[in-house]
């Protein structure tokens, strides 16, 4: 509560930097930084690079230090505790933190026979045991936590299947669905859903 926290980029998005300021003295301090020779570390738009948690017992922070974007749990001071999300695949967004319950819940391309799908996840915030993808169907999903972390509403659709909201519990399990895409079948008459393609 005493601190006004922001991201620094360089120009050329090469370095990024946590940096934390005292609001009544005005001291700045680096809480993280990092560089990348070969890249940029990370567009400024996009995915958020960093979630406090509730409790105010330090952060996640997003970065692809190791080949691929992942969550890692830093703590008040910016010294790394533990690396939160694993796997070679994409890691996106935070959709829930339960701190009670001990669960990071957010979206990945979890799904290594198709991993242009973006699907609701959930792992360990102390990183421990492997972390377990929430949806199955092909596409791309959201979703968004009710505020016990009880429940969620998850929104997918797929090139051939319309848009549909289901409620969700922590574990996966469908509730029920809440909202499902109309599509007039006069409309669909004839239709072809576009041919996926596959690439290396």
């Amino acid at each position: 509560g005493d601190n006004f926290i922001f991201i620094r980029y360089n120009r050329d998005l090469t370095e990024q930097a946590l940096i934390a300021i005292h609001a009544r003295t005005g001291k700045s301090r680096t809480l993280i930084k990092e560089r990348r020779r070969d890249g940029w570390v990370k567009w400024p738009g996009g995915t958020k690079s960093l979630h406090f948690l509730p409790s105010g017992d330090g952060f996640l922070w997003r970065s692809d230090r190791g080949g691929w974007f992942h969550w890692y749990h830093y703590d008040r001071k910016g010294k790394l505790q533990r690396q939160v999300t694993t796997g070679d695949h994409f890691i996106g967004e935070v959709v829930s933190i339960d701190e009670e319950d001990g669960w990071l819940y957010y979206i990945a391309g979890s799904d290594k026979e198709r991993p242009w799908d973006r699907h609701f996840n959930r792992v360990r915030l102390d990183g421990i045991g492997e972390a377990q993808q929430l949806t199955s169907q092909p596409g791309q999903h959201s979703a968004k936590a009710s505020p016990d972390h009880k429940s969620f509403l998850v929104t997918h659709s797929h090139l051939d299947r319309p848009r549909q909201t289901d409620l969700v519990a922590a574990d996966g399990t469908r509730l029920a669905t809440l909202a499902k895409a109309l599509v007039d079948e006069n409309v669909r008459d004839g239709w072809l859903p576009p041919e996926e393609v596959t690439v290396k």
